[in-house]
């Protein structure tokens, strides 16, 4: 039998479609799984505090992920443990470097914190997030009000008619600095401290636990999962996600998101897991 402890799944478009919830036979195969005694996890890039803990419960699962992979791999939550840990922030320094030049294009930035979400300008996105969740939104008026204090990433939201030009701005800007760009969506890229990625944090817990990479199976969809998928044992590409992600994948699904790629992959590539 494959020697197996953690089974690390990226959230959207890869463990749940845009509506954000799990499927029924999704949720019985998780079920199965730690009812065999296999760590799971879940990694993205939201927080920890007011997000991804209160996923577990959001889906009706009974017990919570052992391993949470959050802010891109910026911090870590070991369920095992219940511990939480920080290991990468951009400095206020860093921000304001990267908030004066993307000033190029007018477009939408934000920051979340646990207990704050700041936000570059006023947006429909900034009233959505606003509708959504239960604490302050508010928008900076200058460069300085963003810049308040350290953060683990800075988003931006990048019109998808020159998305690719604005990807390839920011990947210039981070020539020579100690922090890189990563896309995230198709309408999205990320600022974060080099040597962050969701790869870093999930050995960290490998570590934590007593085990080696060559035991995770890693399961993703886009750019900022190939840090994971390179340094898992097994790293999986759902059927639906992107070219640089595939390449790096050992498994590509045959099924896409919509068909439940990811749980199809463990039914047909690792039936054992699952056998009582």
């Amino acid at each position: 039998m494959r020697d197996v402890k953690l089974l690390l799944f990226d959230i959207d478009q890869t463990l749940v479609d845009d509506d954000g919830m799990l499927k029924e036979h999704t949720r019985e195969v998780l079920d199965k799984l730690h009812e065999n005694g296999y760590y799971l996890g879940l990694s993205s890039g939201r927080y920890i505090q007011d997000d991804l803990i209160t996923y577990a419960k959001k889906w009706g699962l009974s017990y919570q992920f052992d391993c949470i992979v959050a802010c891109n791999g910026a911090h870590l939550y070991d369920g095992v443990h219940d511990q939480i840990h920080t290991y990468f922030e951009l400095s206020t320094e860093e921000m304001k470097e990267i908030f004066t030049k993307m000033q190029k294009f007018d477009i939408l930035a934000h920051i979340y914190y646990s207990d704050i979400t700041l936000y570059s300008k006023e947006d429909p996105e900034v009233e959505e997030a606003r509708a959504k969740y239960n604490k302050p939104i508010l928008v900076a008026k200058t460069i300085d009000e963003m810049c308040q204090r350290p953060t683990p990433k800075i988003m931006y939201f990048t019109p998808l008619e020159n998305s690719k030009e604005i990807e390839e701005y920011a990947k210039s800007i981070c020539v020579g600095k100690s922090f890189d760009v990563v896309r995230t969506r198709d309408f999205m890229i990320e600022f974060v401290p080099r040597g962050c990625g969701k790869g870093y944090a999930m050995l960290e817990f490998a570590k934590l636990n007593g085990f080696t990479a060559k035991e995770i199976i890693a399961f993703g969809d886009t750019s900022n999962d190939n840090d994971m998928l390179a340094k898992s044992g097994i790293g999986v590409c759902l059927r639906n996600g992107t070219k640089d992600t595939k390449v790096l994948a050992d498994i590509i699904t045959e099924k896409t998101i919509r068909e439940e790629g990811a749980i199809d992959c463990i039914e047909t590539c690792f039936p054992e897991l699952l056998r009582d």
